[in-house]
């Protein structure tokens, strides 16, 4: 078994994200081909995009539910990146990520109010 910390580029539609998590890969498993451990918003979207490809996979929670541990706990707000140094990674993150929230809301049939 080898685990690996990883830099992953996760599309969403035309926009890609790059996310690191923990990953094992298991190609001799009959059940699933990746091993994603930890449902968390980051380990649940790499699982949501690999799912749209031929790979099997299977995300490992410790808790009860997904996104119980800090994903859990959020505040719910979308910054919009104006409080951030102008040309900023922190500001171009915040404003691509704001534009990305409505159409993946629309896409997971979940309430999004601006």
């Amino acid at each position: 078994m080898t685990i690996l910390i990883r830099r992953h580029k996760v599309s969403f539609s035309s926009h890609i994200l790059v996310m690191q998590t923990v990953i094992r890969y298991t190609p001799c498993m009959e059940t699933h081909d990746v091993t994603i451990i930890g449902a968390g918003v980051v380990g649940n979207a790499i699982a949501r995009e690999l799912s749209r490809t031929r790979l099997r996979v299977l995300v490992v929670e410790k808790e009860a539910d997904t996104a119980f541990g800090t994903s859990g706990r959020n505040s719910g707000v979308v910054h919009s990146g104006i409080h951030y140094a102008p040309g900023s990674a922190r500001a171009r993150f915040a404003v691509q990520g704001n534009r990305m929230m409505e159409e993946l809301c629309d896409q997971l049939s979940v309430g999004y109010k601006e």
